[in-house]
């Protein structure tokens, strides 16, 4: 829900009932984070390269 959509951040807040500062928690909790480039919060492995190291892109961006 957090993922993949313009307004899924918030929209999750409201279904999960959390703040900002908790829903950012929750969501690294559960492996998602924001993507520096972008914005969009993505699963934590797109922001892997091809050699598993954190390039800090979303498969978005970096393509």
């Amino acid at each position: 829900m957090a993922t993949g959509y313009v307004d899924g951040f918030e929209r999750a807040m409201g279904v999960l009932g959390l703040d900002v500062e908790a829903m950012e928690e929750w969501l690294l909790d559960h492996n998602i984070e924001r993507c520096p480039s972008c914005d969009w919060f993505v699963a934590s492995h797109e922001l892997l390269n091809d050699e598993g190291e954190i390039d800090g892109l979303c498969d978005n961006c970096r393509s």
